[in-house]
Parts: structure tokens; sequence; C-alpha cells
């Protein structure tokens, strides 16, 4: 299931860590012959060039498309034919050995030419002077449509990379909307003659009617009111908080237009005072901060809860399993607000994965060749053939995975001429990106309780949450937060406690502690480290 998830919509397969990357082999040896200049700054007048890098040893080889091995494929092809390059590996070990290994190698100044870091560790190799200088050879290199990734998100993703005005990276570009939205049951709306919600009072009002009212029908009072869980992490009340404004993770203009954690502000109060309220009537589970996400999960496809919060993705999930059990389960994707005005989105703008080149590489600028050609495949002039080649077949197969230089393809890549496609319900112009939704279209024509299809129907139908999200980015409706940077210094320190702080504090709040309050749960978060994170931010960013 999960290949076939990766097959069916390449944007969340593009979220796997580095660690996921295959090792490569390569089985030719680089050849005598000079590359010759080309009419492109992406072409360089030198020898054959081997370049090492950091391989993840893979032993389900189920999800590579035909024809396509570790040893043998379009991206080690293009590298060698195009730009005279042969990848080899400096050493390969397990996946969740990845970031022990590359620490330890960074602590030995021993590192490949060429890794795919998050953000300690690019950290770490900057302050172990082991990064080569980026920034002629992205200006001398950069092609057109890998400068059109830079400009999607206001250059934040360079500012990443950016070091004391000299570029140590090439930044993951990420041009997308994470936050979860409410999920609900149509058919259960539809039985007590209910709206869909927009307002977090319309939510409440569900949430009530589902408890006490019996949608399953069952003449029990056993259905809950909203499947929510805590037990990890404040982001997991992401989609109540955002209704209210208020983001977990995000550093948000303050009093006197001073960056604030967005958790300690008035609107995450509102949120948790909403929350307390239905936790009070009895509308969330009272092992809401123990419960997991497979727990809720559970409650779903037993029919036994109708509004949850998740991501786009939910639907290859509970709501699939939902339908499955359940052929009257309908459920919609609404973003509710405390007012019913239009949500605002937060979006994912802080880069969280570089690639890096070893200081003293010759040849830095094949970091920006690579990255020239998948920008090309995704946006360029040949892109419905070069993404068919290089980055998705037509028969689903994900080319990209095999590329040593990636990053997330716009969110809105190819959306209008498949809602064109959709609408003519002609398959013949669907963009070979967007081949892998498609069955969105056949649940809406078939309307059978085919569970992919209208899981597929659901992430990226016409009133999907995919498709909401991309029409909230066109009217300008997100937050992109104020602050990018690889994190302070007391964020490194007690961050961890920190977050624990403010967890533990939300559940007893939404649990109704009388002994704990909102104001206490921040002054505790200052005091234990937070006011210092605070100054260190503004101190970054001028404020």
């Amino acid at each position: 299931m999960k290949r076939a998830l990766f097959a069916a919509f390449l944007v969340l397969a593009m979220l796997v860590a580095v660690a996921c990357q295959p090792a490569v082999t390569p089985t030719t040896e680089p050849t005598a012959a000079p590359t010759e200049p080309g009419a492109t700054p992406t072409e360089y007048v030198r020898g054959p060039v081997t370049m090492t890098v950091a391989g993840v040893q893979i032993d389900d080889t189920s999800g590579f498309p035909e024809g396509q091995t570790l040893e043998d494929n379009v991206w080690l092809t293009y590298y060698k034919e195009e730009l005279d390059v042969t990848i080899v590996n400096k050493w390969v070990v397990p996946q969740a050995q990845y970031n022990e290994k590359m620490t330890a190698q960074i602590g030995a100044g021993d590192v490949p030419d060429l890794m795919k870091i998050d953000t300690g560790l690019f950290q770490l190799l900057i302050e172990n002077d082991l990064a080569e200088d980026l920034t002629a050879a992205y200006d001398a290199t950069a092609n057109e449509w890998l400068k059109a990734f830079a400009e999607m998100d206001n250059g934040i993703g360079l500012q990443c990379a950016t070091r004391d005005e000299t570029l140590y990276a090439m930044p993951y570009y990420n041009d997308a909307v994470y936050t979860s939205s409410f999920w609900i049951r149509k058919d259960w709306l539809d039985k007590f003659a209910l709206p869909v919600p927009k307002t977090m009072e319309d939510v409440y009002n569900a949430a009530k009617k589902f408890v006490e009212e019996d949608p399953d029908g069952n003449s029990q009072k056993d259905t809950m009111g909203l499947g929510l869980w805590m037990n990890t992490s404040i982001n997991q009340v992401e989609a109540v908080m955002t209704g209210f404004s208020a983001y977990p993770s995000m550093w948000v203009e303050g009093d006197g237009g001073k960056a604030v954690l967005s958790a300690t502000t008035a609107n995450a109060k509102k949120a948790l005072e909403w929350l307390n309220r239905m936790y009070a009537e009895g509308l969330i589970p009272a092992e809401f901060a123990t419960m997991t996400d497979a727990q809720v999960a559970a409650e779903i496809v037993n029919g036994k809860c109708g509004i949850t919060t998740w991501p786009f993705w939910a639907a290859y999930w509970s709501l699939q399993n939902s339908k499955l059990a359940d052929p009257a389960a309908d459920w919609i994707s609404v973003y509710p607000t405390e007012t019913g005005a239009d949500a605002k989105l937060p979006t994912a703008k802080k880069i969280g994965l570089y690639f890096a080149v070893r200081k003293g590489f010759e040849h830095p600028e094949i970091v920006f060749e690579m990255a020239n050609k998948f920008a090309e495949a995704t946006l360029g002039p040949n892109k419905m053939e070069d993404t068919l080649k290089y980055i998705v077949g037509l028969d689903g197969g994900n080319y990209w995975q095999f590329a040593q230089v990636y990053f997330w393809p716009p969110i809105n890549q190819d959306v209008e001429p498949f809602n064109e496609a959709l609408a003519k319900k002609d398959k013949s112009l669907c963009p070979p990106f967007r081949l892998g939704n498609w069955n969105a279209l056949e649940y809406m024509e078939s309307g059978k309780n085919d569970a992919w299809q209208y899981a597929s129907y659901l992430s990226f139908g016409p009133t999907s949450q995919y498709m909401q999200n991309i029409a909230l980015l066109k009217k300008g409706s997100v937050e992109d937060g104020l602050y990018f940077g690889a994190g302070t210094p007391t964020m490194a320190q007690v961050g961890g406690d920190l977050d624990k702080i403010l967890l533990q504090g939300y559940a007893k709040i939404i649990a109704g502690d009388a002994g704990t309050t909102f104001e206490g749960v921040v002054a505790d978060w200052l005091a234990a480290g937070g006011q210092t994170i605070t100054d260190e931010v503004n101190a970054e960013l001028g404020r």
C-alpha cells in the first residue's frame, strides 16, 4: 500500500527524508573526453568528474520502476552522459544510521563530495568549516527554471542556506501547505440538517449532535464528537488552532512588531478555551492526551467518529477504510474559523533539507547542474516529456527517487490542465504529473464504493482539501511566519524541554485542571528558556 501511495501522488512521496534516498553503485567508469561548452550556463569545459555521495542501504526495491535499478537508472545516465559526472558511494549505511554516520564523518573531517543533510547537520558542517562556498557557482550556473523555484518562496530557501552572505547549500524547495483541516462526515451532517461548518461554533454544534443524537442509528450513545489526540505534540491540534489564527510552531508578529511564538499568544488561548468547552461537554475523548492517531483512525473505521483533523493524505488511510467499512460514509474537508472568514493557512517555507558540497571539491557547480535538470523537468518547455522520463511515468513509476538533487514541485503544478481534463473527462489531456490523481474522476463518474478512487477524489477532486489549499494560496490567505533560521543556540539546548512544557500545559488546560492557567504555562515556558529564545529570534530578525 505504501508503495502504491507514492505512485498515486508524487507530492507526498517527495517528503521522504534524506535517509530514504537510495544508494547508487554505477557500472561505468568516467570517460576521458572533455565536456564541450554549451549554450546555457549549465555546461562547463572540464574533463570527467567522479563525485562521491553518502549511500543508504535499500533492501526493498519493489517500488522501483520497471527497468530501473540502483546501478542503472535515468538519473545516473543523465549525470554520466550529459554532465560527464560519475556518482559513487563514499559509504553505505542502513537508513536508521544515516545521521549518526554523517555526524561522525563531519567530526572526522571526512565527508562525501555531495551531501543530503538536515538542518542540524547543515549547521554542524558549517561550524566545522567543511561546506564549500556556492555563491559564485549559483550565480553562474542556475538556469531560469531553478531560479523560478527560488522565487516561489520569495528567496526564503536561499536565505536559509546562507550564512554571513555566503551560500553554502542548494536548498530543498518546499512550496507547500501542510496544515490539517477538519474532516467531517457529510452524510451525518445531512441526517441532522446541519450546514457544512464555516465557523468553529458550527463544528461545536455538529460534534454535539454526533454525540447526543445517535448518528450511526444503533440506539446507543456511543459515538465520538471530535476525534482528537495530542499524545506527542501540540501540532496535533493544529487544525483547531488554525481556526483561531494560531500556529503551534510559527513565529508571528506580536506587540511592538516583535516576533513571538504563536503558541503563546491570545489566539492560542482562544483555541484552548474552545477545546476545554468541548472536553467539558464530553465532545472529545477523555483520553485525548494519551490517545494515538491509530486509535482515532480505528474509531473512524468503526463508524464511531464523524469529525477529525488530518492533512490531505488522510484520505488514503482512515477515510478510505471508513468507506470500505460503510459505503454510506461520505467525508468532506473544511477550514472553519472563529468568524467564518477564510482561514489563513500556515505555509511550510522553512527549509529542512539541504544539498551541500564538500569544501575543496573542484566542481561545486555540479550540484546546480543537477538541480537545473530537475527544475527543467518540472517547469521547463519540455516538461511533458521530461516529467515522464525523469519524474513520474505513465505507470506511476517514481523516477525522481534516483535523483541526487530534488525538491518539491509547486503545489499548483499542472493543476489547471488537470482540472480542464477532469471537466472534459478526457484522460489524454491529463498532464503526466497528475496521472496518479486521475482516479478522482473515475470515482466521480462511477460513484462506486471503490476505496482507492474515493481516496483520490477526497484528495484531489474539485472540492478536496488540496484544491481548497490552492484556492486560499491564490487569495494570499496564508501565514508564512517570520523566522526561518536554522535555530538559535538556546533552541538547541532546551527546545525539547520547552515543547514538553507546552504539551503538558495545553493538556491540563483542555482537561480543565483547576491549578493551570494559560498565562501560567506561558510564564513557565518563558522562564525555562523561552524568553531567551524569543530574544535570540528577534536579534536574528533585527527586530
